[in-house]
């Protein structure tokens, strides 16, 4: 057995200590381990274990969620009725309320398109730039033509019956060549060209002019348009040119415009045809020095698809050749539209000054 000693420090509060603190180090010499006491109180082992186990609760219950019944939520689906039509090659599927929207789509785009277009009290009396010009019309009406087998004699003649039927009509003449109508247009050659040979073939347009102009009465209309590179056309009043009623005023006014016509400058058919077809007349008096250059195919063409009246197209050609040459442009221009053609010699013209 051994021995061991202890030794006291001075210290009175370990001399004077209790005796609980004698017995505690009593028994540690016994047992041989030095120990102290201690003034702090332990913590209770079961509420360790409760605070450990509340804490791995709470850490399975984050790290684990549990899935809802059902698995993946899926979109909503909504319902409804489709028509089916099936047939050996395909199936076809109607379905009522896209056919609704549609028509509702529909309706609002015409009503779009009814408000934006204007009200008859908004458009310009001369529409510019609205509606197709004479000259887009005739295209159109010429390129069709060319398309359709025979078109070329399609509007030959139409509307003679009604001239013929009219008890208005008469039957004037320029050279020789005769139209009968109740409404005449008279378009004359005043270029340079026609007051060559001393000026007889101006002069013996206008005398024939004036001659065929006493043929007509107040239940006959007529207009004049001289013409070199531009129309002119009679008017009473300065405005613009129209239809005039063959009274004897009228045509008084009508023999002092043409005798005041002089010759000069150059020569452009088209545009005082196109005027000529755009009054509408039953019957086209057209008289002219330079049947070369003529009109071109597509000139032609317009006019021809302009004359939605289908007036008798009679042309006059002068010249001082023996004869003039086969095919001209005013041979076709008169084929084409239900007229005459005749060539004059201007030298065989009498001096009328």
């Amino acid at each position: 057995m051994v021995l061991k000693s202890i030794h006291f420090d001075s210290d009175p509060a370990l001399q004077g200590g209790s005796s609980t603190v004698s017995r505690d180090l009593h028994r540690s010499v016994n047992q041989g381990i030095h120990t102290w006491p201690t003034s702090s109180r332990r913590v209770p082992a079961w509420l360790l274990s409760a605070i450990l186990h509340f804490g791995l609760v709470v850490i399975l219950a984050i790290i684990v969620r549990p899935e809802k019944k059902g698995g993946v939520q899926e979109a909503e689906r909504k319902g409804g009725i489709v028509l089916v039509k099936e047939t050996p090659t395909r199936t076809e599927y109607f379905d009522p309320q896209e056919d609704s929207k549609e028509e509702a789509t529909a309706e609002s785009s015409r009503s779009a398109i009814h408000q934006s277009l204007p009200t008859l009290n908004e458009l310009d009396e001369d529409l510019p730039n609205f509606l197709p010009t004479d000259d887009d019309l005739g295209q159109i009406g010429a390129e069709l033509g060319r398309d359709l087998t025979g078109a070329d004699g399609f509007l030959d003649g139409i509307g003679t019956g009604n001239r013929q039927a009219n008890s208005n009509a008469v039957t004037t003449e320029i050279f020789g060549v005769q139209g009968k109508g109740t409404t005449f247009v008279y378009v004359f050659d005043r270029s340079g060209s026609m007051e060559s040979f001393g000026g007889r073939p101006l002069l013996a347009a206008k005398a024939e002019l004036i001659s065929s102009l006493d043929s007509l009465g107040p239940d006959q209309q007529f207009q004049i348009v001289f013409y070199n590179e531009r129309p002119r056309a009679f008017t009473t009043d300065g405005g613009r040119p129209r239809l005039m009623v063959a009274n004897v005023e009228n045509k008084k006014r009508a023999k002092k415009f043409a005798l005041g016509i002089s010759g000069g400058g150059a020569t452009e058919h088209f545009s005082a045809l196109k005027m000529a077809v755009d009054f509408g007349p039953d019957v086209v008096f057209f008289l002219t020095d330079a049947a070369d250059p003529g009109l071109s195919e597509r000139e032609m063409d317009v006019v021809d698809r302009m004359n939605r009246n289908a007036a008798s197209i009679h042309t006059i050609e002068f010249g001082s050749a023996t004869s003039s040459v086969q095919g001209n442009f005013l041979m076709q221009l008169a084929r084409r539209n239900g007229g005459q053609y005749v060539y004059k010699n201007v030298t065989h013209f009498v001096d009328r000054k």
